[in-house]
């Protein structure tokens, strides 16, 4: 059933486009811990933002050459909302604040000491 992903047999997985759908795929697979820990439901709704996401890919690109029409724009809306609630239900969660380097922290210990120089 998942042999194909998210590319299935709707697009050939050596164009652009195909390359573009075994990226987000790959990506979005490894938020959630990886091929092993992934469980069918949601395989499926990685499957969903996928193409999800290449249609409103392609949408953008006709907005970029002026082709895109008012039918467009409200597809386009129906489905970034489609897209945010499946992002949501696979566990949407923000990036971890950066950790400071090295160098950050010995410059804040500096400035706390008031004599600039690192201890």
């Amino acid at each position: 059933m998942f042999e194909r992903g998210s590319l299935g047999n709707l697009v050939d997985g050596r164009t652009s486009e195909g390359r573009y759908i075994r990226s987000l795929e790959r990506a979005l697979v490894e938020h959630l811990g990886g091929a092993d820990a992934i469980t069918v439901p949601q395989r499926l709704l990685v499957e969903r933002a996928v193409r999800l996401q290449l249609q409103m890919h392609l949408i953008d690109a006709k907005m970029r050459d002026g082709t895109a029409t008012p039918h467009d724009g409200r597809t386009y809306g129906g489905m970034l909302s489609a897209l945010r609630l499946t992002l949501r239900e696979l566990g949407l969660k923000a990036a971890a604040p950066k950790a400071p380097s090295l160098a950050e922290v010995l410059a804040e210990i500096a400035a706390a000491s008031g004599d600039g120089r690192a201890p």
